[in-house]
């Protein structure tokens, strides 16, 4: 019976360990650049703690919500700022984006050790096995930021115009980060069995510089216990889902000499608008979600486009695939984008209206067009769009 009684006890001590109520961060900030505040968002970009930076230090605690959507691990983005931010200005300024400074993602743990060095601009966070894991991705982000900061301001230093260097920098940027999601492949073969190898997979599905079968031979990299867990089974959809799209682009249901659809939807103020009412010399229709980085990212690169050639009779317009129940987050991205010089249309879903007729099943997309809706080009991003506006400028 005593034998019994000990070894329950030892069974309650050690999930007590393995399953901590609640999470403790002690964290501390290095070198001469300063910050006062520390904020703390779940996965779902919920706060769930805040600190003022003391000393350099600062210290975090709640509990931990284990049971997660899709079964993934209980993760958090530490945020580190100079100033007092709230909520909304964090979500406009898109703080808590992988490709900013100042943040890192961090499995929620019994105890955290976390260190930011402000002259490295680098993250280290010791705790258990999994944040040991875990931080090979925020090294993996670090070196990203930096590099590309790096390379920006090798751009600048250039004789180049002023153009030319924002095209170069989107795409030197872009070929850096799947150069990372490479990089975080080789993770996976380190650490197959690993949950917060999968929690940190999704980048790596929806990097446009990584095909599809390249990605589905990245997730066979994981064990079986892996690949069918909750959140594997929840991620699987999203790789066919890619390569299904990537077949489907290859073959799309509207080329080039095509006349493009007609179709009316309805803009942010609620008011239907009919597409061809919004032609001009050419216009640029592009599809868009708020969810979708790539696409956001792309945003000022168009709006870049818009100003040089709106005299001469270029135009936008932007059709949102979000979920009708987001439309409210649509209305708040066109203004934190500063999307108010384009027709801003509200599609609903990928599944229906002109975004099922176009077969919109990987964004972003886009559909260069003239004054008669005649396809002139399609899916131009970056320097590839002010080329092609030149050209036919200069016609």
């Amino acid at each position: 019976m005593k034998i019994l009684i000990a070894i329950l006890l030892f069974q309650s001590f050690a999930l007590s360990n393995v399953f901590a109520e609640n999470f403790h961060i002690g964290g501390k900030v290095l070198g001469k650049e300063k910050f006062n505040y520390v904020y703390l968002f779940d996965s779902k970009d919920n706060l769930i703690g805040e600190a003022k930076i003391s000393d350099n230090h600062f210290f975090l605690t709640g509990p931990i919500e284990y049971k997660q959507k899709f079964g993934q691990l209980p993760s958090a983005t530490i945020l580190l700022s100079q100033i007092v931010l709230t909520v909304s200005e964090i979500n406009a300024q898109r703080l808590l984006s992988n490709r900013k400074h100042n943040n890192c993602t961090i499995i929620l743990e019994d105890s955290i050790d976390l260190a930011y060095d402000t002259d490295r601009k680098l993250f280290s966070v010791k705790g258990g096995r999994q944040n040991e894991i875990q931080n090979l991705y925020i090294n993996g982000y670090s070196i990203f930021r930096n590099r590309r900061d790096s390379i920006y301001l090798s751009i600048d230093k250039s004789d180049l115009s002023e153009k030319e260097k924002e095209a170069i920098k989107i795409t030197e940027a872009k070929k850096l980060f799947t150069k990372t999601m490479f990089g975080f492949i080789n993770i996976i073969k380190l650490h197959r069995d690993s949950e917060v190898a999968l929690l940190n997979f999704s980048p790596v599905i929806y990097d446009q510089g990584i095909a599809g079968q390249q990605v589905l031979e990245a997730f066979n990299l994981f064990t079986q216990r892996i690949r069918e867990s909750e959140y594997g089974i929840h991620v699987y959809p999203e790789i066919t889902k890619k390569i299904k799209a990537e077949e489907i682009m290859a073959a799309p249901a509207y080329t080039v000499g095509m006349k493009m659809p007609e179709f009316s939807l309805i803009n942010e103020n609620n008011e239907v608008v009919k597409s061809e009412s919004q032609f001009s010399k050419y216009t640029l229709i592009d599809f868009w979600a708020t969810w979708c980085i790539p696409c956001r990212n792309e945003t000022p690169n168009i709006i870049h486009a818009l100003t040089s050639y709106q005299k001469k009779g270029f135009q936008v317009i932007t059709v949102s695939i979000d979920d009708t129940k987001d439309k409210r987050k649509w209305i708040e991205a066109i203004k934190n984008d500063k999307m108010s010089g384009f027709t801003n249309l509200f599609n609903g879903n990928d599944n229906s209206g002109i975004a099922k007729e176009l077969k919109i099943v990987s964004i972003p997309a886009n559909y260069l067009v003239d004054s008669k809706g005649k396809i002139i080009a399609t899916n131009l991003r970056g320097e590839q769009l002010i080329k092609k506006l030149q050209e036919l400028f200069a016609e």
